[in-house]
């Protein structure tokens, strides 16, 4: 869902569009019911955005619990390094655990400029999932998300779950190529 927010769209294009210069990082963040179940639950579109702003081969993944904003349990930052940049960050916050999400949504920095939204989320919709679906089904158009790119989001969750559990970076070796 969050491949169709405004928010990532936007910077998409921007950084795309080389507006921004070389980007080297892109932050995200966002707020989840709780961290019991690891980086899946509500977080998960997160881990397929974070594929979006990055096309070459994901080298590793450090997750760790990120204090600054309260116990072990209120939030979690994930970092995700390429072959290239730029590298990914991920910030996953409790909601009403740990203070308010002061953090942008997305920020992007790059060599020229940096963007940053700090908009409030909007619900999901499943507007363009569902359209999507309906064209590939009656029109033969692609489907709107590949199964090797879920796939891929999985796996760099799992990847995080895995940090997290070890207090060391994971080799991601297993990303599938994704051709849309």
């Amino acid at each position: 869902v969050l491949r169709w927010d405004h928010a990532v769209v936007h910077a998409r294009t921007r950084i795309e569009g080389g507006e921004l210069g070389n980007v080297d990082l892109v932050k995200l963040a966002g707020s989840v019911a709780s961290l019991e179940e690891g980086p899946f639950g509500e977080g998960f579109d997160l881990f397929d955005a974070a594929l979006l702003f990055n096309g070459s081969a994901l080298v590793e993944v450090a997750a760790a619990p990120n204090l600054r904003h309260g116990s072990p349990q209120h939030a979690m930052s994930v970092l995700c390094r390429f072959e290239e940049p730029p590298a990914v960050e991920i910030t996953l916050l409790v909601a009403g655990a740990s203070a308010p999400l002061a953090l942008p949504r997305l920020m992007a920095v790059g060599g020229r400029s940096a963007l940053s939204d700090t908009s409030a989320p909007t619900p999901p919709s499943m507007g363009p999932f569902y359209e999507g679906v309906w064209r590939s089904i009656r029109e033969r158009a692609p489907v709107p998300v590949l199964a090797a790119a879920a796939r891929n989001a999985v796996y760099l969750a799992e990847c995080a779950q895995n940090s997290t559990r070890t207090g060391r970076a994971t080799a991601a070796e297993r990303l599938l190529k994704v051709v849309e």
